[in-house]
């Protein structure tokens, strides 16, 4: 079961993490994106996860964990539509 993980410190590194594997996504310097994959082995560890660690912070990060193939709700900027 894979896991997105955003919000990660520049610094921290797949290493890091007790899971089955982990990915780091980097930019074209290598420098870190501040986001994640992570497998989890089974899906009871994916759901406890996801609940115990969304919205937690690491450092002065606040993470947002969810299932690779669930789409983030993302608040609407209060600048993206001009008034005219």
């Amino acid at each position: 079961m894979r896991l997105l993980i955003d919000g990660l410190p520049v610094s921290f590194g797949a290493e890091q993490l007790e899971v089955l594997r982990a990915t780091i996504q980097k930019n074209g310097d290598g420098k870190s994106m501040q986001l994640g994959f992570v497998d989890m082995a089974t899906v009871q560890e994916a759901e406890h996860a996801v609940t115990s660690l969304n919205g937690s912070s690491l450092g002065e990060h606040l993470l947002l964990v969810l299932f690779a193939d669930q789409q983030p709700v993302r608040p609407i900027p209060l600048n993206w539509m001009r008034v005219r």
